[in-house]
């Protein structure tokens, strides 16, 4: 006769983990709204020391691409002690105890004693609050990407029913990072131009309205500048496409130059680009630009023909302008029309001599 004591033990451990497992479907369906593995892992960890009986600390080991691990997501330590922590995936416990073969996880049941086998772990001197712990890794298309892993301040307290948890664990998290990365991909892919890698109009007309509100509230300018290469349609008519294609991706690639990385820039439509310069005005701004334009004019499209890159833009500055995006759009289209007509009178040259 089998042992009430048996079956309650049973169903204890079968809701722990229906419970588990409902929380990371819960995880997954709020992956949508995660942007970065630490938003991730944050609720990850959490869940699964809450879902083990003898976990008291618990941490995330995030690999880069220099096989350097750095904890991005715990619970339980101390946050100034584990800031600095970094350490190669080869000298964690994980890979020592497999030699390499992440493809489990793995308990450690005596952590002090382990330790002294391996110094370069744990220095002799370090205190070892930690006694035991539970760690498995996380792979993606056979690349361990980062290992999880439940502590504990006692010994021999983690048993098969925490490797069965951990292993569920394991397979829900790596099917939502999988998920993430094809969201992200697909997110990318709807953001940005396929030709020239930056953001497409979409994107900048969705996040231009964030940009107002926050200058507005803070008090902050900045400037929008409207940018039309040059001579495209006939570069495209005499030379083809590919060669159009290619003056494109020049003038991005010098463009970047000049755009700081709290800048906004983004293709706007077939040879327009569009622009947000944070914290700088007109006058300084079209200095800036006046200089690119030099360089981009030094720049050889097609060997041995003489194709003059070049573009011509204009600049409208918030708020004084206008506070409304549409406006400054209309303003600095009209002032890259007046750019324009001055290069086609000669004007250009004469004041650039």
């Amino acid at each position: 006769m089998t042992d009430i004591t048996e079956i309650n033990e049973k169903e204890m451990k079968l809701q722990k983990m229906n419970r588990l497992l409902e929380s990371l479907m819960e995880v997954s369906q709020a992956v949508l709204d995660m942007n970065t593995y630490e938003e991730l892992f944050d609720v990850v960890i959490e869940k699964a020391v809450d879902a083990i009986d003898a976990a008291n600390y618990g941490a995330v080991l995030m690999r880069d691409e220099d096989d350097f691990v750095t904890i991005i997501a715990q619970r339980g330590y101390d946050s100034n002690s584990i800031e600095d922590f970094k350490l190669p995936i080869q000298n964690t416990f994980l890979w020592k105890f497999t030699e390499g073969k992440l493809d489990k996880p793995l308990i450690i049941y005596d952590i002090p004693k382990v330790a002294r086998k391996y110094p370069e772990i744990m220095p002799p001197d370090y205190d070892l609050f930690i006694k035991s712990s539970l760690s498995t890794p996380i792979t993606i298309n056979g690349e361990v990407v980062a290992i999880i892993s439940v502590d504990s301040s006692r010994k021999n307290v983690f048993d098969d029913h925490d490797i069965e948890m951990m292993t569920l664990l394991r397979s829900q998290i790596e099917l939502v990072i999988r998920n993430m990365r094809l969201y992200q991909q697909v997110v990318l892919v709807s953001q940005t131009d396929p030709l020239t890698g930056i953001y497409n109009r979409g994107y900048f007309e969705s996040t231009v309205d964030a940009i107002i509100k926050k200058a507005i509230r803070y008090d902050e300018t900045f400037c929008l500048a409207l940018i039309d290469l040059n001579n495209l349609k006939i570069v495209n008519d005499l030379f083809g496409h590919d060669i159009g294609d290619k003056y494109i991706q020049n003038f991005v690639s010098i463009i970047k130059q000049g755009v700081r990385e709290s800048d906004l820039l983004a293709r706007f439509g077939g040879d327009e680009f569009i622009v947000v310069f944070h914290n700088c005005d007109p006058i300084q701004l079209t200095d800036r630009l006046e200089h690119i334009n030099r360089e981009f004019m030094k720049e050889e499209l097609l060997e041995n023909q003489s194709i003059v890159q070049s573009f011509s833009y204009g600049i409208a500055k918030f708020p004084q302008d206008s506070e409304k995006y549409n406006e400054l759009v209309h303003i600095s289209d009209e002032r890259m029309y007046h750019y324009k007509r001055i290069l086609k009178s000669g004007m250009y040259y004469k004041l650039n001599d």
